[in-house]
């Protein structure tokens, strides 16, 4: 079985979700058939989830 590939406006409506504060990433998986490390490794990804890598760069000054 092979990895299976996700659109990038699929990753952005999930991140998108998650960032509107109302669904962890258990929740966000479940809802979409994901793995919650998938969901997490998009939601902390600085090329799909820019806004994150900003207030890390921010945490660290």
């Amino acid at each position: 079985m092979g990895k299976q590939k996700f659109s990038i406006e699929f990753k952005l409506e999930v991140i998108g979700k998650y960032e509107m504060g109302t669904c962890g990433y258990k929740k966000l998986a479940k809802m979409y058939g994901l793995s919650r490390d998938t969901v997490r490794s998009w939601v902390l990804n600085p090329k799909l989830n820019p806004k994150k890598n900003s207030e890390e760069e921010t945490t660290e000054q």
